[in-house]
This record gives structure tokens, sequence and C-alpha cells, in this order.
């Protein structure tokens, strides 16, 4: 019914195969370790053009995140518009915006209030205190993956491909910015600006969304 049209739920950290410790000799993959934010709300819309740096616009919780951004928002953009075969990539134009809101959770709040952060907390903060140049903001990558591929009602070729490559991890290293403000960290994933394999294969995913 159209209660269940415009929904979401959350997705089990576990889900997501991350590489294990040791990766590089043991070249193995492992279930994720506990998240470190729950997401909260989402926002979707459609618009005539990018919106970046979105969490200026929402008033975000002020809860104190004892030395980590509280809140943690996280802002697609996705072109609705056809590829452009000619050139690589057109910058902005008609877009799905969605936007998540995530908190940190109340484990990794109890781990920070006994001064006993976990690996996954003292990588976070450092992430977010490094500066834009810095190599480490060159390092986020994205983990998308489809559960129901084969029940949405793609075509053949979109199917196939979603298939081939869902779940698996990417840089976003040149389509990403970040944002602090008070109470909250964004990062933002210009999906107009991705390479034009991905931006095709994207639009072709069009045919079932509204």
């Amino acid at each position: 019914d159209d209660a269940n049209k415009m929904c979401w739920s959350h997705a089990p950290a576990e889900s997501f195969q991350v590489r294990s410790l040791g990766y590089k000799t043991s070249q193995m993959k492992e279930p994720s370790g506990p998240a470190i934010y729950e997401m909260v709300a989402v926002d979707a819309y459609q618009s005539p053009k990018k919106v970046p740096h979105f969490a200026q616009y929402i008033d975000l919780p002020t809860d104190d995140g004892l030395g980590l951004p509280y809140n943690l928002v996280i802002n697609l953009m996705v072109p609705r518009y056809a590829p452009n075969l000619v050139w690589s990539a057109a910058g902005d134009g008609e877009s799905w915006c969605v936007v998540l809101y995530c908190r940190l959770t109340e484990d990794a709040l109890d781990l920070l209030r006994k001064n006993e952060p976990s690996p996954a907390l003292k990588l976070w903060k450092a992430f977010v205190e490094a500066e834009r140049q810095e190599p480490m903001k060159k390092r986020l990558k994205c983990i998308v993956r489809a559960v129901n591929a084969d029940e949405v009602g793609f075509n053949t070729a979109t199917r196939s491909l979603i298939n081939k490559y869902n779940g698996k991890p990417f840089l976003v290293r040149t389509t990403s910015s970040f944002y602090g403000g008070p109470h909250y960290y964004e990062i933002d994933i210009d999906i107009h600006n991705f390479g034009k394999t991905a931006r095709i294969a994207l639009y072709s995913c069009s045919e079932v969304a509204t």
C-alpha cells in the first residue's frame, strides 16, 4: 500500500563485509563490527540542482558528542538526467537528493564517557579532524548494497550489473565534500561527477525509481 512506498529500515552493520585486521597479508574480509552511528531519519526529494551542505538548513539535536560530532549527515546528490556521452560529467542539474541523518549510538557514547574509545571511534576522530588536503580524506570509501535487486524490476542488463558490483567498496576521493558545524559533521557525495560508466549504470536504475 501507499504507506509502504515511502519508508526505510536499518541495515545491520554486520551485514557489510569489510577488510579484516591484517588484510594485506590474509586478503580476508569479515562482517563489520558495531556501527558507531545509527540512522534516525531520511529525507528524499527532487531538486532542480544540487544542494550541498544540507545540514546548515536543518535544526539538529545539540547533544554533546564527547569530542565527536553527535550528528552525522550524509548527503547523496544523484543526477536525474541522462549522462552526457561526450563530456565526462555535467556537474549540476536536476537531482534526486537523499539525506541521511545519523547520531552516535549509546554504545559509542558509553565508550567515550569511560574514555575507552574503540579503534573505530579513534579512526573516526582522526578522519573528522584531518584537513581536506590530507591523504586520509582521500581514502573515504562507500559500500552500496541492494538487497532485493532481483525483485525490483530492473531490466536484465541493469540487474546483471548490480549483481556484479553489489556490496563492493569504491573510493569517492574526488566526489566527496566535508562540512563541520555545531554538533554535526556532513559528508556530501556528488554523484553528478562520478565516472561516466557509473552514471550510466545509475541512470538505468531510474526506470524503477519514483
